[in-house]
Formats: C-alpha cells, structure tokens, sequence
C-alpha cells in the first residue's frame, strides 16, 4: 500500500523558501557588502531566477531588514530565557556577552552583515535598527550603573566606556574566529563573558 503523500502547507513553504533566501542573502553580503551585492547574485545562490526572489521580497533592502530583524529576535528571544532570571547583575553582564558571542558564532555572515552592513539601510527602517543598537548598548551600561550601585564595582568606574568596550568586542569575535580551530564557539563565548564580568569588576578602574 502506498503512503500517503505528506503535502506541505503554503505558508510554511512560503516561510521556507524566505530562510533560504535569508540565510543565502546573508552570505553575499557578507562577501561582497550589501551596496556591492546584486540580487542576481542572491537569486543565483538560492538557486532561483530573480523574479521569484522578488516574490519574496520587494527590494535588497527589504532583505537586509529581515536578516537584521531575525537576528534582532533570535537574541531577544535568548535573554528572555529562564536561565537569565535570578542571577545578579554582574551575572547578568557576562551571560549577555556570552549569549551574543554564541550566537554570533555560528552564524558569521549574518553577524558580519549585522555589524558592518546595517548602515546600507533606508531612512525609516534605518531609525529602527538604531533603536535596536541603543537597546543592546544601554542594557549592558544599565547593569553596570546598577552594580555600581550596589557597591559591586568601583565607583569611578565608567559605565559608558565600559559598555562600548564590551560591545566592540563582541562584534570584533566574528572576524577572527576560525570555526576549524581548536577552540570552539561556545568555549570562547563563557571565555569572553567572564572577560566581560572582569573588565566591569575590576578594582583599580
């Protein structure tokens, strides 16, 4: 008897086809920059013609949008997780770091994309990921103001210079990460947390 033929639902094909686009997408920016990419060349990747990417989305930038939102979620939705509740403050800053490093890690095009080719997009959709940049950058810098609050750090210590360091280290992990060498992306994500918890605690800042 035969078996019954499983039909895919159109949304979830629809939802499929974008994540390949995406992911696929990502890695030409990544590789030639979002003003230098084509979507040709996206279609080419997808292994698609061009007007079906166009189905999908309207526009490169639209596509650059959507990378940016999803990494936007995906992080969002991994500080929302129980394992960040109940921990101190100073926890709080290097499970951030580490979480980010990970994620970052074993999605390096889109991390690329995320950190050097955000800036490719339009006015409106530009303000947003503005927004979301302040986001990050103010809730390391809240958790330090509040550990220095608490007493945990020095009370000279600058919240602001910290919280850029910490940031500028986190986007820079990307680009020197070999994922073939001997340390792995979640080895050098605790390791970058607890540099993060050190660099916020230290006695003579």
């Amino acid at each position: 008897m035969a078996k019954p033929t499983v039909k895919i639902s159109r949304p979830a094909k629809h939802g499929r086809r974008k994540t390949v686009i995406r992911e696929e997408a990502a890695k030409v920016f990544a590789e030639n920059g979002f003003r230098g990419a084509t979507m040709q060349q996206i279609a080419e990747a997808c292994g698609m013609h061009k007007a079906s990417v166009y189905h999908y989305y309207r526009s490169k930038d639209a596509i650059l949008f959507d990378i940016l939102t999803f990494a936007d979620q995906e992080i969002s939705d991994l500080m929302d997780k129980e394992e960040f509740k109940d921990i101190s403050d100073l926890e709080k800053v290097g499970r951030f770091v580490s979480t980010h490093v990970a994620w970052y890690l074993r999605h390096p095009a889109i991390a690329r994309v995320a950190f050097q080719e955000w800036m490719g997009l339009s006015r409106e959709a530009l303000d947003i990921q503005r927004e979301r940049r302040r986001r990050y950058g103010h809730f390391v810098r809240n958790k330090i103001e509040q550990c220095q609050a608490q007493g945990l750090i020095p009370a000279a210590a600058n919240p602001v210079v910290m919280s850029n360091f910490i940031n500028g280290a986190v986007a820079a992990a990307n680009i020197w990460f070999n994922p073939d060498g001997p340390a792995t992306a979640d080895a050098i994500a605790e390791e970058f947390g607890k540099i993060a918890i050190s660099i916020v605690s230290r006695k003579d800042s």
